[in-house]
């Protein structure tokens, strides 16, 4: 599981811990074993819009402790009022269980912004930075 760097504003919902990396990245990692939710979605994306001073942002989201997501949570990053408020999101995988979910998501949500699934938190941040070739 990602953790902050340093002394970084934390900020804790029911199911992430969320705060912004050296690299200028949000960070919302989801709590293991959690059952995500429309509020869930609602609470991160509330807590990534106090982080950041300039919308819109990338978001590096670890789904990897992820048990579950409903459709409804899915859904949330496509509506009109989240449009705007990400750049980019990276969704940081590992079991088969957050790879599912990812793929889920991917084949299900359209938003505005650019989605993409990683192993790796390297090549996400990268990725979000616009380094990836």
């Amino acid at each position: 599981m990602l953790e902050p760097d340093g002394d970084r504003r934390v900020l804790e919902a029911r199911a992430t811990r969320n705060w912004v990396g050296a690299d200028g990245i949000v960070r919302s990692v989801i709590r293991p074993g959690t059952d995500f939710t429309l509020e869930d979605s609602e609470a991160a994306l509330a807590a990534t819009r106090a982080l950041v001073a300039t919308l819109p942002t990338p978001v590096l989201v670890d789904c990897r402790g992820v048990q579950s997501a409903s459709r409804e949570s899915r859904l949330f990053w496509q509506r009109p009022d989240v449009q705007g408020s990400l750049s980019a999101m990276a969704i940081l995988v590992g079991s088969p269980v957050s790879r599912a979910i990812a793929s889920f998501f991917l084949h299900l949500v359209r938003p505005d912004f650019k989605i993409r699934v990683f192993s790796s938190e390297a090549e996400a941040a990268a990725w979000l930075l616009g380094r990836d070739t």
